[in-house]
């Protein structure tokens, strides 16, 4: 099992998120953030603002780097 931070993945705090996939990261982040959001967590949202943002070929040049250097990050 691999973590990192939400921040780490374009969101907006140093909770850490774990997991054994880039794929299944990426849902954990993406829950955590949405969690935030619905708390009234600004900065989450900013951060999701400025992510939409971002072009789609942006987007996925980001996700593909993410996938490539996964393996690259620590242990949970």
């Amino acid at each position: 099992m691999k973590k990192t931070t939400c921040k780490s993945m374009g969101g907006a705090c140093d909770t850490e998120i774990a997991a054994e996939t880039p794929e299944a990261m990426g849902e954990a982040c993406k829950t955590h953030v949405m969690e935030q959001i619905s708390a009234g967590n600004d900065a989450h949202k900013a951060a999701v603002a400025a992510w939409k943002k971002r072009s789609e070929e942006e987007n996925q040049k980001w996700y593909a780097d993410f996938k490539s250097n996964f393996d690259n990050l620590p242990e949970a």
